[in-house]
């Protein structure tokens, strides 16, 4: 069972709540609860965001790949691979 909740807002907060939930890709009573119980509202990536994570990821294979067959400085493929999974947590976060 649901109860309703009735809250007075003035135009611009409804309009930020409205947006932040779009964002979110919530509904706004949704967006609601979760903010004020305190549970993790997390936008999903946007296409273009999850595309250059692919791409990232992709990437570090081939130098993983180089780095196995021997191919390539070692000290520069170590480098290349650390900054690509930063990249990609930075992205992903």
């Amino acid at each position: 069972m649901t109860e309703t909740m009735r809250v007075r807002l003035a135009p611009t907060e409804r309009a930020e709540l409205e947006a932040a939930a779009e964002v979110a890709g919530l509904t706004v009573s949704e967006y609601v609860r979760r903010r004020v119980l305190g549970r993790k509202v997390v936008a999903p990536l946007a296409l273009t965001d999850a595309q250059t994570l692919a791409e990232l990821r992709r990437l570090g294979g081939l130098v993983k790949h180089l780095a196995t067959i021997g191919q390539g400085n070692p000290d520069d493929l170590r480098a290349a691979l650390t900054e690509l999974r930063e990249a990609a947590v930075r992205i992903a976060t």
